[in-house]
């Protein structure tokens, strides 16, 4: 199916973080909280999914 995203764990944790308005800093603390990886691998990783939903169209981005 074209534009289908699949998502992991982690992945489904931040779309719903998402969802509820979270913002990036928050989303970064969720990932450390939960999984065992470093403040800059978190960072990086909530920036990758941000970045990932906003190719999709699934987020806009706001220019913040």
């Amino acid at each position: 199916i074209n534009g289908l995203i699949s998502l992991n764990g982690s992945g489904m944790m931040l779309y719903r973080l998402l969802q509820q308005g979270t913002t990036e800093e928050a989303m970064t603390a969720a990932l450390l909280a939960e999984y065992e990886v470093t403040e800059a691998t978190a960072r990086a990783d909530v920036r990758k999914f941000i970045e990932k939903m906003q190719k999709a169209n699934i987020l806009q981005d706001n220019g913040e």
